[in-house]
């Protein structure tokens, strides 16, 4: 398969630390060998044994311009060091000679003169060349790695959660709820009072995941880039990541019982984050169908709005925490005021 890692077991920055420690790697399946001939010599510990960028250049163009005449890796060559290198004109019947038809090894050069620029290559547009194929796999492979490893740093941020999952998390919350609600007699604002949001910044955060997943519904559509999506999702993690410090700030000021009440509800957004990296794997995963690349897509959309509505159960559970522990922050009702703290 094109585009995936030459060595499967080894992670690319220990391929650098074996190369440093003497070590040559196996030949990979379905590599030309005239392409790890060369890799060998890349890799030669005499500097001067080495091939240099334009010696390099040359071999690489020579070679994809042969994969564009549908030559067969097994019977790629090496340009010769004798003559100098000029591409192939695509439309030719290749200039690659069998070597059981014909005996002389000289390649063919344009207009008789090796001293020559190498023409400007004219290709059909409709016809992508294999080359150019081959240059679009790896760029999204290296942006594949790129975003896995996004991924991973995301879910390591994440605050340490309870191992708790999320159905057992809401029959948690009802049994509290059964003896001391999270909206009860002690926790429901006085009359003609607010919640003074002008220095809240757990009320902040929550505004600006919800806005967060509020661009990216916006936005969805099928036929959306890898790259914009990708930064939209990151948008949320940033988002998110900045509300759980908030959090555990918040959680210091509260008395036990309601510090494992705000926890709970906690886990139910780990729980949404975890959902959704698991299907951005999916939507970034090169070897699934157009069809599960969408679908995972759709899904993390859908985690999205589950989290955004997540989070305002969060701030309502916040906000009761501190009515109870006495630490939240008041002002008399004001007109001015009403509208927006009614929308959270």
């Amino acid at each position: 398969m094109f585009g995936v890692k030459p060595w499967q077991a080894v992670r690319n920055h220990d391929v650098i630390l074996k190369l440093e420690a003497d070590e040559r790697l196996a030949k990979p399946e379905n590599c030309p060998k005239v392409l790890y001939d060369f890799l060998r010599r890349m890799w030669a510990f005499d500097p001067d044994e080495r091939p240099n960028i334009t010696e390099t250049n040359r071999f690489l163009n020579y070679l994809l311009d042969q994969i564009d005449c549908r030559v067969p890796f097994s019977e790629l060559r090496a340009p010769s060091k004798e003559v100098g290198y000029v591409s192939y004109p695509s439309n030719s019947l290749f200039a690659y000679h069998d070597s059981s038809v014909e005996t002389s090894t000289e390649e063919p050069i344009l207009n008789g003169n090796a001293n020559k620029s190498a023409p400007i290559l004219n290709v059909d547009a409709s016809a992508v060349a294999t080359s150019t194929l081959w240059r679009a796999l790896e760029q999204q492979r290296i942006q594949s790695e790129e975003d896995e490893k996004w991924l991973e740093e995301e879910e390591e941020k994440l605050l340490p959660l309870p191992n708790i999952s999320t159905s057992r998390t809401f029959d948690h919350l009802n049994s509290l709820s059964g003896s001391r609600p999270l909206l009860d007699d002690h926790g429901v604002l006085p009359q003609g009072y607010e919640f003074d949001r002008s220095e809240d910044n757990v009320h902040q955060c929550v505004f600006d995941v919800v806005g967060a997943v509020s661009s990216l519904s916006k936005a969805f559509t099928s036929s959306m880039s890898t790259p914009e999506f990708v930064a939209l999702v990151k948008n949320i993690t940033n988002q998110l990541k900045a509300l759980f410090e908030e959090s555990s700030k918040c959680l210091k000021t509260l008395q036990p019982v309601d510090q494992c009440q705000v926890q709970l509800v906690e886990t139910l957004l780990g729980s949404d984050m975890r959902n959704m990296a698991s299907n951005m794997r999916i939507a970034l995963d090169q070897t699934a169908s157009e069809d599960e690349n969408e679908q995972a897509r759709r899904e993390v959309l859908k985690t999205a709005h589950q989290l955004a509505f997540n989070c305002k159960h969060f701030l309502e559970s916040v906000d009761s925490a501190r009515l109870r522990s006495n630490v939240a922050k008041l002002r008399k009702t004001s007109s001015s005021f009403t509208a927006r703290s009614q929308r959270i």
